[in-house]
């Protein structure tokens, strides 16, 4: 009986991963940038589709070969929900949509460490998360997604996979929690938001300081390794592509001089106190004016 339930729970997660591609596409198409009559009149080519678009087409064909979700590369699955989030060309309701969907999975405990690819997975979240972008529409919309953003930040450093995050991610989220807390043009609820989803990891990161200081002693076997991870003082590239995502992390802060922001430029004063006539603006966090898609999500 216990078999049988978790068949059909990971049957149902099949299903829930096709649904959030529906969800996300049909919040696309409401956007003039998405939307075709041609579509309603005859089928439209999928070479001619634009890349986002094309891509959830590709995996909801792909995701009708399996009835386990345990069995798809989680990167894989993930790839065209992180590519809306780190996009320019969507607007802060679609890219809502894409975070909604990507909160559920985590929520939900789709990403644990033994799914194929965890460790990539996870850290790809938090890189897409962190250098996330999106078209201004109104301040409700952007400040709407940023609280979504936030939500994303704080489950995937607290689900089963959180561990398995790098230094330089953990560092990035916490990064971005605390510029979108100092963001003059936020209003009180999106900065309480913040502080809060800061404390929260900032408190994650310490409740597992002892776990981290057993594992890393002498007699603990000298290996820190999750599955198909390397062992201690080793390096892999990671899938965010830019820090080591070789080690189960204890943290470790930046080096002296190291830049923080996700952003190439160096972090300054100027950077933690954004001008009121300057766009919004968190550590990879980058609400830009509104352009060609049109606003909101009608």
């Amino acid at each position: 009986m216990e078999h049988g339930g978790a068949i059909t729970r990971m049957h149902n997660a099949v299903n829930c991963v096709k649904g959030e591609i529906h969800n996300v596409v049909s919040v696309m198409r409401l956007n003039r940038r998405w939307a075709s009559e041609k579509r309603f009149q005859q089928e439209v080519p999928l070479h001619s589709e634009s890349p986002l678009l094309r891509s959830f087409k590709t995996l909801h064909n792909h995701m009708d070969g399996f009835d386990d979700l345990t069995e798809v590369d989680t990167v894989e699955y993930l790839q065209p929900f992180l590519d809306v989030v780190e996009s320019t060309d969507t607007n802060g309701v679609i890219t809502g949509a894409a975070l909604s969907s990507v909160n559920k999975f985590l929520l939900y405990g789709f990403i644990t460490p033994d799914v194929p690819r965890a460790r990539d997975a996870v850290n790809r979240i938090a890189a897409a998360a962190a250098a996330c972008r999106f078209e201004s529409s109104s301040a409700s919309d952007d400040e709407s997604t940023l609280l979504r953003l936030l939500e994303v930040l704080g489950n995937c450093l607290r689900c089963a996979s959180g561990p398995l995050l790098s230094d330089g991610n953990v560092w990035d989220m916490v990064q971005c929690c605390f510029k979108i807390s100092q963001l003059e043009l936020a209003s009180h609820l999106l900065r309480a938001f913040a502080e809060t989803a800061l404390a929260q990891l900032i408190l994650t990161v310490f409740s597992r300081v002892t776990e981290v200081l057993v594992r890393d002693e002498p007699g603990a076997g000298g290996a820190r390794t999750a599955k198909g991870g390397a062992a201690a003082g080793s390096s892999s590239e990671g899938s965010s592509g830019k820090r080591d995502v070789g080690d189960d992390w204890g943290y470790d802060a930046p080096d002296e001089g190291e830049a923080v922001a996700l952003n190439d430029d160096a972090t300054t004063d100027e950077h933690l106190s954004p001008q009121r006539d300057e766009p919004p603006e968190a550590f990879g966090v980058v609400v830009v004016g509104g352009g060609g898609g049109g606003g909101g999500g009608g």
